[in-house]
């Protein structure tokens, strides 16, 4: 494998942008070889790794399964992994922010403390992931599949979130305030104690969930369905529950908007 400016330019990279740029800082005389796991780790360690995922569907380079390596604390900013592999990697309180991370398969990851601020996470698998901790302001999560993850105390603020699956997972005491979770499967998910205020859960599924304390107050839950759901204690003051389903769910000690009561 023969890679250097030239090439570069072939497959469309102008003299002056910022990718061609760091491939010479990286590789001043060109890139000549096999592509190794190590090459593939040196590349992520530089500026290089924004580019990765391009050169990868220009055909240039594969990006090489990365299940169960060691990345925790790694410095993975602006990386783009698109479709990567990293089942059981350790990513644990690593800087993942603007990191494209869309389509790719992070079961069982560690990704504790992990900084994932903005980061593109669509379609990802995170089946079984631990992101407890983590931070994931304005993340994109929309249609991934995050069924069974560990995401108490984790930061998920204006994070974006619909057609999700979040089945059997535990939020517990996890920041949802202002999320989109509209058509979001949330059943069976643990989220006593957790912040939802304003959020928007039009449609979702919520079904035997254990809310028990939340805050939801200004939530959006209009045609959700809350059968069976555990609601005692929570704050639903000014949420909105036109259509919402709450068959045999526990609203012991909880806030209820007025409307809706005066609705009864």
């Amino acid at each position: 494998m023969i890679i250097n400016t030239e090439t570069l330019r072939a497959t469309g990279a102008e003299d002056n942008c910022e990718g061609l740029i760091a491939f010479a800082d990286v590789f001043p005389d060109g890139f000549s070889g096999e592509w190794t796991p190590a090459t593939q780790a040196r590349v992520l360690g530089t500026e290089l790794r924004k580019w990765l995922g391009w050169a990868t569907r220009a055909g240039l380079v594969p990006i090489l399964p990365m299940a169960e390596w060691d990345l925790s604390d790694a410095c993975l900013a602006g990386a783009d992994l698109y479709g990567a592999c990293l089942v059981g990697a350790n990513l644990a309180s690593a800087d993942l922010t603007n990191a494209c991370l869309a389509h790719a398969d992070l079961r069982c990851a560690d990704l504790r403390d992990a900084n994932l601020i903005d980061t593109d996470l669509h379609d990802a698998d995170l089946r079984g992931a631990n992101l407890a901790g983590a931070i994931l302001v304005k993340a994109n999560l929309a249609h991934a599949d995050l069924r069974r993850v560990d995401l108490r105390r984790a930061t998920l603020r204006r994070a974006i979130m619909h057609n999700a699956n979040f089945a059997g997972a535990i939020l517990a005491h996890a920041n949802l305030t202002s999320t989109s979770l509209t058509n979001a499967n949330l059943a069976d998910t643990i989220l006593h104690g957790a912040s939802l205020s304003c959020a928007d859960l039009r449609s979702a599924i919520l079904r035997r969930a254990i809310l028990r304390g939340a805050d939801l107050h200004c939530a959006n839950l209009s045609n959700a369905d809350l059968r069976d759901a555990d609601l005692s204690n929570a704050d639903l003051s000014g949420a909105c529950l036109a259509g919402a389903v709450l068959t045999d769910a526990v609203l012991t000690g909880a806030i209820l908007p007025r409307t809706w009561l005066a609705s009864r």
